[in-house]
């Protein structure tokens, strides 16, 4: 059996449910008068912008790939490397590349943040946030990916410095502007 994060337990509706675009969904529908994860108008380009985001990262996992090992308990970390050296067709220790090959992979990485960066720029009138003032499920498949990476490298980590330092801070400001949505009550 496999399992997914994110995962929620709704008591008052006695429902579990795993995938954040499934969670986002449940929470609009059943809590209508909530700020809206899908405001009207928008499930579909939304879902394009997940698509067009995770292409634009995909030279991500080669970097985050042992890092994200470690921290997994046993049985996670044979899934984990099962499924990635399958995917690789390598040893997981064999993935990170080094030399020039690192400096080429992660500047296609930096690279594509900043194009993602500039989607933010054009949509934010307001607040900082792809709409606006308030969040959207966008806002927050963009900090998972931002949480991770900071998670697997460290706050202090050069890469992590190098990321959330990026276009004047962006990227960490952008986390502390949802800092508030970190905890669920």
């Amino acid at each position: 059996m496999d399992y997914t994060l994110p995962a929620i337990y709704d008591p008052s509706t006695d429902t579990t449910l795993a995938e954040s675009a499934s969670i986002a969904e449940y929470l609009d529908t059943t809590y209508p008068d909530t700020p809206r994860l899908f405001p009207p108008g928008t499930r579909a380009l939304q879902y394009a912008f997940v698509d067009a985001f995770t292409a634009k990262l995909r030279p991500i996992s080669q970097f985050v790939v042992l890092g994200s090992d470690e921290m997994m308990n046993p049985p996670s970390q044979a899934y984990i490397r099962r499924y990635r050296e399958a995917a690789f067709g390598k040893r997981l220790e064999e993935i990170p590349p080094t030399g020039v090959v690192a400096e080429e992979e992660w500047a296609k990485f930096m690279s594509g943040w900043d194009v993602v960066g500039g989607w933010l720029e054009r949509g934010k009138s307001d607040g900082p946030f792809f709409l606006g003032k308030e969040p959207i499920f966008v806002d927050f498949v963009v900090a998972s990916f931002l949480m991770f990476m900071k998670k697997v490298w460290g706050e202090e980590s050069a890469q992590w410095k190098d990321l959330s330092g990026r276009s004047g801070g962006r990227w960490g400001m952008f986390l502390k502007a949802l800092e508030k949505y970190e905890i669920a009550v």
